[in-house]
């Protein structure tokens, strides 16, 4: 056989295993879930007593008392809780006013809310960097990375906000560094911002795949009824934070909507099992915001 036929012939042989070897990658990279999703997709919403939207009409004779929940502590509240030999305290930067303990205590109660709740093996205290909080004319309400929070308390109305706020961007921590996986090979779909960082077994991704083809597109089937709220469809990690301040803040409203929608109750079901369904607040009044239009959906969480 002529020299230049076997070098043809063992080039389509070497490209059709390369084929064959890229075409397995990509497959197992889609089918990452699939052994997972008993793990993290547990059936919690059909195991609960769905609360109907409150009518109009019986407001004034239901008894608000008992159906409204407390917050948490109020303002008012300026005894610090923190104390030296805490790992948490000692990651919480504040200015030095009395103002601010409300809201530091707030961020403290919250994170361990969810460090005690966690299915997850890397607890979320241990993911902070740092955390600060402060009151500042000039600045935004927030700010997240993997492991760093900002909060700002003078542009939030009261301290229900700043507790969605701050459990929205613990949200952020928990998805993005307190979530991961241990493969070496890395997602090609979701990057973080650009970077290429997620592995593919990272049970994160399971939950971007609910509603998107990657990090940057939506899947064509997806609307605005599949997600917690309009903030959560800019991207995957808004999607993840406002469900997350969602599921442990407006219980009741969260778990309503996802009974109306299948696509949210997979993000209801996958959130409960990260918290073994554990909540702080259930907000049932929130549902008469949706006045009998299931498909209703607040811009941002963290200012029901």
């Amino acid at each position: 056989m002529p020299t230049n036929k076997v070098l043809f012939s063992d080039i389509i042989k070497f490209l059709i295993a390369t084929s064959i070897l890229l075409l397995g990658f990509l497959r197992k990279e889609e089918k990452v879930g699939e052994t997972q999703e008993s793990i993290f997709f547990k059936d919690y919403l059909s195991k609960t007593y769905i609360e109907e939207p409150i009518k109009e009409e019986e407001k004034e004779t239901n008894n608000l008392e008992n159906i409204v929940e407390e917050i948490h502590e109020s303002a008012p509240d300026i005894q610090d809780k923190c104390k030296q030999s805490d790992p948490l305290c000692q990651k919480i930067e504040t200015q030095n006013k009395t103002i601010i303990i409300p809201y530091k205590n707030q961020v403290h109660a919250a994170t361990y809310f969810i460090n005690d709740n966690q299915i997850i093996n890397k607890k979320i205290i241990d993911t902070i960097k740092k955390i600060t909080i402060k009151n500042d004319e000039s600045q935004k309400r927030w700010y997240a990375t993997r492991d760093t929070i900002v909060l700002n308390i003078w542009p939030v109305n009261d301290i229900k906000e700043f507790h969605n706020l701050s459990t929205h961007e613990l949200g952020h921590i928990f998805d993005l560094w307190t979530i991961q996986g241990n493969k070496n090979t890395k997602s090609q779909l979701f990057t973080e911002f650009n970077k290429i960082v997620f592995p593919i077994n990272d049970p994160s991704l399971l939950y971007y795949k609910i509603s998107r083809e990657s990090e940057k597109v939506r899947k064509k089937t997806a609307t605005k009824r599949d997600f917690c709220s309009w903030y959560g469809m800019t991207n995957p990690f808004e999607d993840f934070a406002e469900c997350f301040n969602l599921f442990i803040n407006h219980q009741s409203f969260f778990k309503f909507t996802a009974s109306k929608n299948k696509v949210l109750a997979q993000k209801y079901n996958f959130i409960a099992t990260l918290l073994q369904w554990n909540y702080t607040e259930k907000n049932i009044k929130a549902i008469s915001l949706l006045k009998n239009n299931y498909d209703r959906r607040p811009w941002d969480t963290t200012k029901l």
